[in-house]
């Protein structure tokens, strides 16, 4: 893999494969899903935009909040799924905390559930010491964890000392709807905020100024 590095795209599930890729050395994509993003009945301009830049263009590139989002989505074991689209609806944009503060660093993480995995094994994790500096990235699966599960995985990465070596915490916009459990806009809003408190209090207790 070191000679021959391919990019890969994944996130999800493929955050066991990404850990592997970064103890490796080798640069790869949070993102991107056949099934999900190019897939779906109306490919949006924003993940296409995104896909683009990562395959034909290098250098900075300026992330712009899209304005809006969906967390629904067609059953795939419906013809439907090839020709319709789940209802887009506007966001409150992005949310930060400590914004005076300018942090530089790779990136790693990915599905926190996977991570919490990962941590577990530590068969792939580079020693904790080359997370000096870098920037987590997180977030929930479409299982929907609770926020006691999220603070837990995170609880955990701090008393094992891996949560502190990191100069900042990057979250994804949580999934707060699926098939099985359709959730109303009211229920999905105190689902995310409900998160959002846990992460914040685990930052709070192992990395504060975070």
């Amino acid at each position: 893999m070191r000679t021959h590095p391919k990019p890969f795209f994944g996130y999800s599930d493929n955050t066991n494969f990404l850990t592997y890729l970064w103890q490796l050395g080798i640069v790869s994509y949070h993102g991107g899903s056949v099934l999900v993003h190019l897939g779906r009945g109306r490919l949006h301009p924003y993940s296409i935009g995104s896909l683009r830049r990562a395959l034909f263009e290098s250098g900075e590139v300026e992330l712009i909040p899209p304005g809006e989002h969906t967390d629904e989505s067609i059953d795939w074991s419906t013809p439907e799924a090839l020709t319709s689209a789940a209802p887009i609806r506007p966001n409150d944009g992005w949310r930060w905390r400590n914004a005076d503060q300018v942090i530089e660093g790779v990136t790693f993480g990915g599905c926190l559930e996977i991570l919490d995995w990962q941590l577990a094994v530590r068969r792939w994790l580079a020693p904790f010491e080359a997370y000096d500096g870098a920037v987590l990235l997180i977030e929930t699966s479409e299982e929907m964890p609770s926020s006691d599960q999220v603070y837990r995985i995170l609880r955990n990465f701090g008393e094992a000392g891996l949560l502190q070596r990191f100069a900042a915490v990057l979250v994804g916009r949580p999934k707060a709807w699926n098939i099985s459990r359709r959730t109303t806009l009211e229920e999905r809003r105190e689902y995310a905020a409900a998160q959002a408190n846990a992460i914040c209090r685990a930052l709070d207790e192992y990395h504060p100024g975070c």
